[in-house]
């Protein structure tokens, strides 16, 4: 993604109010179904209260940015979430 797309996507995030700073992630719950896990729900923690986001199993690349997310806030570096519909649109990390 170039940096005017990155630019341009949390623009409209920011005035849709989906921009979550993240300040610590939990794991809240996991729905499983008769063939396993259906999704895990993760809780993003910010100043402005939580955000509770569904990430699919199948989903890899977004179960490997929330291990790579957690491992950031770890280093005291900044994390960002878009969050829309209970769903995890992408994360951001920024050096602190």
């Amino acid at each position: 993604m170039s940096t005017n797309q990155f630019d341009e996507i949390r623009a409209r995030a920011k005035a849709a109010g989906g921009l979550v700073q993240v300040k610590s992630i939990q794991v809240a719950y996991t729905f499983s179904g008769s063939n396993g896990p259906e999704f895990f729900q993760f809780m993003f923690n910010s100043d402005d209260g939580n955000a509770l986001v569904n990430v699919k199993p199948t989903d890899t690349a977004l179960l490997t940015q929330i291990g790579n997310a957690i491992a950031v806030l770890a280093q005291k570096q900044t994390v960002q979430a878009l969050v829309e519909n209970e769903q995890l649109r992408f994360l951001v990390t920024f050096p602190s």
